[in-house]
């Protein structure tokens, strides 16, 4: 029984672990400028995530965000970020992230906003992980107007939205 035993958990490790992002400890967040000096920052405060990993290296992220948590300290600009003209919140309240491929430190990822989807290259900046915890640093610059993001059409906002992720996520039995 000892052996056989053994020999499962030995096939789980072959296999590779399944780690849940936990939305407490990580972050997703976004800067742009405003007036080509002014920065503009924000996050997102609920998403969610499973990354995959076999023999300690990173083989897939996916996961979806909660637009309606969009955050950037201003009410106003808040509102009008839920808006049609830019995240249309009521009729798009998610977006879809799924990696496609992963190698050295660059991920590929399909990303999904409004139902447009392009692919992303993401830089992984940090990765550490133990058989529990799996920490992950990503950032990688978008064109806000590839998702249709049209809000300010004027030069007055950047079109350049840069993103930075700190993903914490955690073994899954």
């Amino acid at each position: 029984m000892n052996k056989i035993l053994a020999l499962l958990i030995l096939s789980l490790n072959l296999f590779g672990a399944t780690f849940l992002v936990d939305q407490n400890e990580s972050s997703i967040k976004f800067e742009t400028s405003k007036f080509f000096v002014v920065g503009i920052s924000g996050s997102f405060s609920q998403f969610e995530g499973v990354v995959t990993s076999n023999n300690q290296e990173l083989t897939s992220i996916n996961g979806t965000v909660n637009t309606v948590t969009i955050n950037t300290n201003n009410e106003k600009r808040d509102a009008h970020l839920k808006e049609n003209d830019y995240f249309y919140i009521s009729k798009f309240p998610t977006i879809e992230f799924k990696s496609i491929s992963i190698k050295d430190n660059e991920m590929v990822a399909k990303i999904t906003i409004k139902e447009i989807s392009k692919e992303v290259k993401f830089s992984i900046d940090n990765i550490k992980e133990d058989n529990q915890k799996l920490e992950i640093d990503l950032s990688a610059n978008v064109d806000r107007q590839d998702f249709a993001l049209n809000g300010s059409k004027s030069q007055i906002a950047s079109n350049n939205i840069k993103i930075t992720s700190k993903l914490v996520a955690y073994k899954k039995y």
